[in-house]
């Protein structure tokens, strides 16, 4: 399996990064390969430089996109997982292209984003609660694919470990600026400092100017990490050296794993965010959450609900200044057993809540099924096949200029149409700022097609929707649009940018789709060449390409992949010889009659030749259908099975509508 992963990321590293770590690590633990695309910068050369495969692109460029589709075949991209927004955008539409499932981490509560990709995505995992009851708030998303998937703690790197004063301020000269003393007390404070974070910072300066009026100040504060705002950070802690007694306040900027487990387990209390709060936990110290958007406070009782919920300090709060974190971190700090008590609540939630390993199995399982359950739309051999007739040619224009019906150019900015090369229409506008449609038919792309408007097509089918682009000057953007119907309304669609050449868009539809139409959208000025529109689908999966030749393979193989392909149904009015027809076919030693005992048809009738097998009235489900004609087959290996009942006169529709669907029988 290969799980392609577009990251985007406002500051270097951080939280999110070290998300993806561990989501490659889990991947990779278990066999499995991966690609990270994301911006050139520190993190894409951290993984390069642990053999992960880096495709270094600006997520919101086309460029990029394109680089990711041509290594698509070699790599054999399996599932995408995107993170935040232009990494969902990026992998919409690589997942749409190569037909394979889409799946996005929310890690904030601002979940707009999302809205625009809610019929696409396989599913969204949420870091907290509280992001994933924003996503089903917001978003039309199923309550059903939006799952809680925390930020994990690998409890292998992040222990209790013990140091003494001489190898502390050996491993971290920074310290030494401090004062010590057995009644010092020290508050290690780890976050990245970046705007988003700003509210962390200014409850820290908060907190440091509370100390300050303190007459027995004796703390030491350790700040670790970095980011835009931390000079902000450093000013206030000058600011405040001469009122703390000196320097109470040290930066250690960002640290590996190992330095922040030992800086953790030395702490006596650690303030903190997300996964720095998990981290120091794990290592046996008490915390006090506090995120970029709120103020939790000592993880235990209550507030530690409040911070499962809220991804330790994800949600709403109070001003900073009012937050409360010195009066905590005081009411705490001097007090062994409290600290001992906090400690051991924040333990035993990573234990339960929060280890990676455990993260990890849910995780890949989720893969694995989606992986899974793509494979088995497909039956061994199946392949794609044009539905003639399902979307109207690009004809030539008529004499005006115009294309002919039902096509229909959407915009009050006229634009000339004719024949090009090769049988395209040759297509050339000047739409400055504005956009236009070439679409099926003159309504609203919101309303369902009528007449020839629009392909009918069978819910929860894929396919693809294959166009050539002749030319595409630089100052025209073109993208082709499909939308999904159901009777009543719009239910979905899916889109991509086209270039030159053959582009094929590949979706499923939804269960509950009927029909499709379809648009061009036009951007800017200039002139370009698009041929005939083709809708493909899978031969195992579409019935509506007319009848087909009856086909006499006798070869049965699994039940899931058996279509009745050995199957003949003999129809007709009672008294019209479909007795006596039965009857010589089945003289024939390849053939086997279908008949109730044969079927283990469960009825009050009479011994008949007759098995009412496809009446409604007997409520056989489709699947029990061919369950039964399986086992006939299965129990007579080489032979055609056939089935006679004129009273299936009135179910031939069921009949012909199993004849190419997955899960019915094959009749002919």
């Amino acid at each position: 399996m290969h799980v392609l992963i577009p990251v985007h990321f406002n500051a270097p590293l951080g939280g999110l990064q070290s998300h993806v770590v561990a989501q490659i690590g889990a991947l990779r633990t278990r066999g499995h390969a991966c690609t990270v695309v994301c911006a050139p910068g520190p993190f894409a050369e951290k993984l390069r430089g642990e053999g992960v495969r880096v495709v270094e692109a600006e997520l919101h460029a086309r460029p990029g996109v394109d680089a990711v589709l041509g290594a698509g075949p070699t790599a054999g991209f399996d599932v995408v997982h995107a993170h935040a927004s232009h990494g969902l955008a990026f992998g919409a539409k690589v997942a749409s292209a190569l037909d394979i499932p889409l799946l996005v981490t929310c890690h904030s509560v601002n979940v707009r984003w999302l809205k625009p990709y809610a019929d696409r995505v396989a599913g969204v995992l949420a870091v907290s609660p509280l992001v994933r009851d924003a996503v089903q708030r917001e978003t039309e998303i199923p309550a059903h694919r939006v799952l809680w998937l925390p930020n994990g703690v690998d409890r292998r790197n992040f222990f209790r470990e013990g140091m003494d004063d001489a190898e502390l301020w050996q491993s971290f000269p920074e310290l030494q600026c401090l004062p010590n003393g057995a009644r010092t007390r020290t508050v290690a404070v780890v976050t990245r400092f970046d705007e988003d974070k700003r509210f962390i910072l200014d409850a820290l300066r908060a907190a440091w100017q509370r100390a300050s009026e303190s007459l027995a100040n004796d703390l030491n504060w350790w700040v670790v990490g970095d980011g835009a705002l931390v000079s902000e950070a450093k000013a206030e802690a000058k600011r405040l050296e001469h009122v703390l007694g000196g320097r109470r306040i040290a930066f250690l900027g960002w640290r590996d794993s190992a330095d922040l487990r030992r800086l953790y387990s030395w702490a006596d209390i650690v303030v903190g965010p997300g996964r720095c709060a998990l981290e120091a936990m794990s290592c046996g110290t008490p915390v006090l959450a506090i995120g970029s958007r709120g103020y939790v406070g000592p993880i235990d009782g209550e507030r530690a609900l409040l911070g499962l919920y809220t991804n330790f300090g994800g949600g709403d709060s109070e001003t900073p200044s009012t937050v409360g974190l010195y009066e905590d971190i005081d009411a705490i700090i001097y007090d062994d057993e409290e600290r001992d008590r906090v400690a051991r609540a924040g333990a035993r939630l990573v234990a339960a809540f929060f280890d990676q390993e455990a993260l990890d199995r849910k995780l890949v399982a989720l893969y694995e099924n989606l992986v899974a359950e793509r494979s088995s739309l497909s039956a061994p051999g199946a392949r794609w096949e044009e539905i003639p007739n399902a979307i109207p040619g690009l004809f030539p224009a008529d004499e005006g200029g115009r294309p002919l019906r039902p096509w229909h150019w959407t915009s009050e900015k006229p634009a000339r149409f004719s024949s090009g090369g090769s049988g395209r229409l040759a297509i050339r506008c000047d739409l400055e700022d504005k956009k236009a449609y070439l679409q099926l038919g003159k309504r609203s792309l919101h309303r369902p097609p009528t007449g020839g408007d629009g392909a009918p097509v069978r819910g929860g089918s894929r396919y693809r929707l294959v166009v050539e682009v002749g030319a595409l000057p630089r100052g025209l953007s073109l993208s082709l649009w499909v939308i999904e119907y159901d009777l009543e309304r719009r239910v979905g669609h899916h889109d991509c940018a086209l270039k030159v050449g053959e582009n094929a868009l590949a979706f499923r539809t939804r269960p509950e789709t009927r029909s499709l139409r379809i648009g061009f959208r036009f951007a800017g000025s200039g002139a370009t060449e698009l041929g005939m529109p083709r809708l493909l689908g899978l031969a195992a999966d579409e019935a509506r390409r007319g009848p087909a030749e009856p086909k006499r393979d006798t070869t049965v193989g699994a039940y899931r992949s058996y279509r009745g392909e050995n199957l003949v149904v003999i129809v007709g009015p009672p008294r019209s010889g479909t007795t006596w027809l039965l009857q010589l076919i089945s003289g024939h030693p390849g053939v086997v009659a279908a008949s109730v005992e044969n079927l283990n048809l469960v009825t009050g009738d009479r011994a008949t030749l007759e098995t009412n097998v496809f009446n409604p009235s007997r409520r056989q489900t489709d699947n029990q259908i061919r369950w039964r004609f399986w086992n006939l087959s299965r129990a007579n290996p080489g032979k055609v099975v056939v089935e006679k009942t004129p009273i299936h006169l009135f179910s031939l529709d069921r009949i012909l509508e199993g004849r190419d669907c997955p899960g019915r029988t094959r009749s002919a």
